[in-house]
Formats: C-alpha cells, structure tokens, sequence
C-alpha cells in the first residue's frame, strides 16, 4: 500500500506543479512555506531547543488552530515540553505566528509534504517526543517514519464527516495500517467513532472525548472587547451591527445585496456591515464586490478607517486585519455564519456563541453538522434557506432585539454545558504515559 500511495503521491505532485508554480508566480499563495514543506526543513524563524522534550501539535487551517488554543494553553501548564505547532494553510500559519510569535515555549512551522524524505528529515530536525494531530490528517509516510522512530502519535479531536467518509471508504482496505499507528484516537462523538471504526482504527484504542472546540474562551471579556472596538470603529450607541464572518467567494455580493433590503425594511435604525472575508489573499476581489454595490463611496479597509471622511461615518467596513474576528464578535447584534451560503460547509458558530451573539447560517452548515444539529435543537442559532429568509430573520431581530436576545443566551448556556474536552484528552494521555509498556502496546 506504501509504495501505491508514494507513487500516487509522486504522480498527483507532478500533474499539479503547473498549477501550484502558475499560483506561486500570480498570488504569491504558495510561495511561503513550500520548500520548507518539500525538503523537510522548519521555516526560518522557528527556533527550537536543542535540549528538552517537544510536544508537536499539527493543525491543519485556521479552524483547527483555533480549537488547538485550549489545548496548547493546557498543555503549556501541565508539561515541561517545549511546543512546536505546525499547520498547513498560510492563513493558519500566519494566525498561529501571531498569536505565539513571543511565547518562550512555542515555535510555529509548516507541516512537511508528505513525501517520505520530507518526513524523515522534518522528525530527524525535531525529533519529537510526542505528537498530537488534531481533527482527521492521515499521512501515511509521516505516520511510517514517526512509528520508525518510536514516536507516539495521538489524533485529537478526532472527526470524520459524512462528505470525508464516503471518499474514505474508496480507499478503506489501505487504512487499516495507518491508523493503527495511532496510539490512540479521540473523537468527538459516537457518529464519528463508529466511521473512523468502519475505516479499520482499532476499536481498543478509539474512544470519544468530546468536541475540544466547545472550550474555546473570548480572547477579552465582553466589555473590555465591546467598548474598545465600539471606540476604535466610532460606533455610537444607537447603531446596530452585522457582521459577515468568514466569507467565501459568492457570499460577499449576496451579503451586501441582503443588507440593503435589510436598511431599507429597518429604516428607524443606523445599521454598520462588517465584512470578514475566510482568506485575506481574497480583500481585492470583497473590495471590487462592494464598488460594483450601492455601498461603493460608503465602504472603507479597517485599516484604513482613520482616514475615512468622519462626517460621511462608512457604511460598510471590510476587515483586512487577522486574528481580530473573534473579538469583534463582542460588538456584533448578528453574525452571519460565511461559508453556509455557498456549498463550502460552513464555519465554527461557537467563537460569537462565547459572546452570546445569535448567528445566522445558510443551508450549508455540513462541516459543523453535529453543532447546528445540537444548536439548532436548542433554538441556539437561526437556520435560513436563502438570502431573502437572512433578510427576514435579520429585520426581525433588529426589530424585536429584546425578545431575540435569547437566542443568543441560550447558545452561550449551550456552549459551557458541553465544555471539558480539552482537560478530559490531557487526562487521556497521561494516563496513557503512566501505563506500562505492555499496556501502551
């Protein structure tokens, strides 16, 4: 099975250099990290120990860095080991750097290709003394080199949606080995154990934790974040705001479509549209979609506010700026959830559901089914087909903001009642650390 994927794998990788070279030259998207990733290397910059335990934590995007956040900041508290946190995606590896840029005990790098050569040399560099692999990543050669080498692996957090399931079940009979690499496997629920199950993990070492993304905490408490970003924005008292959080390609022209038909059905209020695109590679093109919109002189970068006409007060303010989203939840009277408007899945509702914000999600919400089944169950969030029902469910709630609140409190109430998942994992593997040889076997 080894030598069909690294055969595949070579194949696949020479099909799409012309693709990846052709991106590289025209968006720069690759252009960071792609040779540290081929070679094996860690990116300049990432200093490590050269002495000492290291815990490395790979997480693939910006949502698994941010479900990665409780357990980084546990880990740091419970063990001695310097952390390295490795990502995938330029925008995750760019959020992480901002956030532990000055911590004495992380470094952040990218994750190798999964070539065997880049594997090799990346655990040679590092050699860890443990690894923690959040969400679902299967990479059959890093897998190999770090069973080699005594490693133990654990996957975190684990998740097998139904979408991923049914391309995991094509290639079935060639898990098996892999996954039982894993020292152990914690999922997030029953549904995803019985998938990882069915795919070939050994059932001895598969067990449910809980979902660690539900014990995310607010970077700033409600008021300190509320009143600086109500002053760094301008925002009187009497405004009310939306937020577009996370938008995808598409999403942008239908938002500020809706949030015209909303000012003009909630004339008595002075409403302010934020826009939050997923990938700020993506800010020219948001840009060109609100100039082609009756919002083109009322718009401004959040970076460039100060120099926006005070007297005009903006309309629209494009966030171009990481890592500061889940603080600007704090001001938010509605955030519609980018990325369930457009067949991309959706994204994380719990980051406002810490604030008490009510979130609205279009009908692809696929990646977070479990959360907006339970949510949704719970009257937690609202749930519309379209861009007419956001525009009727926005006005209802911009109108009837009182009674609407609720909603908000009760995915706040939702989001501490499923807490402890993180601590629960800890707990998991120290318990497996303690075992005997025999018992970790």
């Amino acid at each position: 099975m080894t030598i069909l994927y690294n055969i595949a794998l070579f194949i696949s990788f020479i099909l799409f250099l012309p693709y990846f070279l052709y991106q590289i030259l025209t968006t720069h998207k690759y252009k960071e990290g792609t040779l540290c990733r081929l070679s094996g290397n860690i990116c300049a910059g990432c200093h490590v120990p050269k002495q000492g335990k290291i815990l490395l934590i790979h997480a693939v995007s910006v949502g698994e860095i941010q479900a990665a956040g409780p357990l980084i900041e546990k880990a740091l508290t419970t063990w001695p080991h310097h952390i390295v946190v490795t990502t995938t995606t330029k925008t995750a590896q760019d959020l992480a750097r901002q956030k532990y840029l000055h911590h004495p005990r992380v470094s952040v790098t990218y994750f190798p290709l999964d070539f065997p050569w880049a594997s090799s040399k990346f655990l040679n560099i590092l050699n860890p003394d443990m690894i923690l692999i959040m969400e679902t990543e299967i990479w059959p050669n890093f897998l190999n080199t770090a069973s080699k080498k005594h490693i133990p692996v654990f996957l975190v957090n684990g998740r097998i949606s139904p979408r991923a399931f049914k391309r995991y079940r094509l290639i079935r009979w060639g898990l098996k080995k892999y996954l039982s690499l894993f020292r152990a496997l914690f999922m997030q629920t029953d549904d995803d154990r019985e998938r990882i199950l069915s795919m070939g993990a050994p059932a001895e070492r598969t067990t449910v934790i809980g979902n660690i993304k539900f014990d995310y905490t607010p970077p700033e408490t409600l008021e300190l974040a509320s009143r600086r970003w109500r002053t760094h924005l301008g925002i009187t008292k009497g405004q009310k705001i939306l937020i577009a959080a996370s938008t995808h390609k598409g999403e942008e022209s239908l938002f500020l479509r809706a949030f015209s038909d909303i000012e003009q059905k909630c004339l008595s209020h002075d409403i302010v549209l934020l826009i939050a695109p997923r990938h700020p590679e993506r800010i020219d093109s948001v840009v060109n979609d609100v100039k082609n919109s009756v919002y083109r002189s009322q718009f401004t970068l959040l970076s460039e506010l100060k120099t926006f006409d005070k007297d005009k007060r903006p309309k629209v303010i494009i966030i171009d700026k990481l890592g500061i989203l889940s603080s600007l939840f704090s001001i938010a009277d509605i955030v519609i959830m980018g990325g369930s408007f457009v067949p991309v899945g959706g994204h994380n509702i719990l980051e406002p559901s810490a604030y008490g914000r009510i979130t609205i999600c279009g009908p692809h919400m696929e990646n977070f089914q479990e959360i907006f089944n339970l949510f949704s169950r719970h009257d937690a969030l609202v749930s519309v087909k379209d861009w007419v029902g956001l525009v009727d469910r926005a006005h209802d709630i911009l109108m009837n903001n009182a009674a609407q609140s609720k909603i908000g409190e009760r995915a706040l109430r939702l989001l501490s009642q499923n807490q402890g998942a993180t601590s629960k994992t800890m707990e998991a593997i120290q318990s497996w650390l303690r075992a005997s040889p025999e018992a970790r076997a």
